[in-house]
């Protein structure tokens, strides 16, 4: 894939990797009755039934507007769910199928983006599949002995590329057949809400 791409691609995908500290809770939320999405960089984002966005956790990295969303009654367990949004023109020339991904992450440049500025971790795709429009990752990372799960999508809107990943916490296991329903429900929340 060629290196436009991975420009438009490698602030998304490392923006994913930014830790998300949820173990207190949900600041700024004042339990069920929270707001189910929040507005980044133009870009509706909204999680799946039963999750609400961390306000605290909204940032800008590399140029990308990221948020983190947890269940709206979480008690500090389960999957964290990040959104990160490229700024105007970063879909453009991005080729959201199967071949052209699976292509771009099984390269040297894209398993670099997947593991990340300065990392070692040892990340390995385990399936690139289409989906309503999008992407979506399944991967494993290897680091201080553990391997990891964690899925990742990538979508467009408009013009703008959005990456969607669902991730154990720290310390804690997913069950992969929930995370794979769960990344295509948050894809499917995103979609609806910016009319897709």
């Amino acid at each position: 894939m060629s290196t436009w791409i991975s420009k438009a691609i490698l602030p998304l995908v490392l923006a994913g990797c930014v830790p998300v500290n949820t173990s207190g809770g949900l600041p700024g939320f004042g339990g069920s009755a929270a707001p189910q999405g929040a507005m980044v960089s133009n870009v509706a984002l909204v999680g799946p039934a039963g999750f609400c966005p961390l306000p605290d956790t909204r940032t800008s990295v590399a140029g990308a507007g990221f948020m983190a969303f947890a269940r709206c009654d979480s008690d500090g367990t389960g999957a964290v769910l990040t959104a990160t949004v490229g700024g105007p023109g970063s879909a453009e020339g991005v080729t959201l199928t199967h071949a052209a991904m699976a292509r771009y992450f099984a390269s040297a440049e894209g398993s670099a983006a997947l593991r990340g500025a300065d990392s070692r971790d040892q990340i390995a795709v385990q399936s690139v599949v289409e989906y309503q429009g999008a992407v979506i990752l399944s991967l494993t990372r290897g680091a201080q002995g553990q391997t990891l799960p964690a899925w990742r999508a990538f979508l467009r809107v408009g013009d703008q590329l959005v990456t969607l990943t669902v991730r154990a916490r720290q310390g804690q296991a997913l069950v992969a057949d929930a995370a794979n329903t769960r990344i295509r429900q948050f894809v499917a929340a995103v979609r609806g809400a910016n009319g897709l």
